[in-house]
């Protein structure tokens, strides 16, 4: 908010979700494990996807997860896979680092607001890291989305 004021009506636009225990389960229990909270996120992505794309009356085409874990990545590999209708559906996954720092969200939101439109315009699956190196990230970007783009990738 005092950072960065004008992304605030952005983000309000945008569905975030979060993996939560039952509603009946607030207190942290020892005996949850990496399973049963990978569960949760497929469960909250799925139904996030779901409300999106309606409950079977739509197709699912293009899902991004911008996330910090590769828990992301599985989760939502998984709940696509169960997915009512049965075409062709982009996955699209973008993993921002667990610990950024100042440079890091820096380069993540440059890159972001550039290529965006990009991968959502994609025609395939996507799975970028952000907390590559800057070359190998540039290289990795490149790889994947030089094709549709025509463009050199620069970070």
């Amino acid at each position: 908010e005092r950072f960065i004021p004008g992304v605030l009506p952005l983000l309000a636009k945008l569905p975030i979700v979060y993996a939560r225990p039952p509603s009946s389960e607030t207190v942290v229990n020892p005996n949850w494990d990496e399973t049963t909270m990978l569960e949760w996120k497929e469960e909250s992505m799925y139904t996030a996807i779901a409300e999106f794309y309606g409950h079977g009356t739509r197709s699912w085409k293009n899902v991004i997860t911008i996330g910090d874990s590769a828990w992301d990545m599985e989760a939502l590999m998984e709940a696509v896979k169960q997915r009512p209708t049965k075409g062709t559906c982009r996955c699209k996954f973008l993993k921002l680092p667990q610990e950024p720092t100042i440079e890091s969200i820096s380069r993540t939101t440059r890159i972001l607001t550039e290529w965006l439109p990009i991968f959502v315009h994609f025609d395939g699956d996507v799975e970028v890291d952000f907390a590559m190196a800057e070359d190998e990230l540039a290289d990795t970007l490149q790889e994947l989305l030089f094709d549709r783009c025509q463009t050199d990738v620069t970070v």
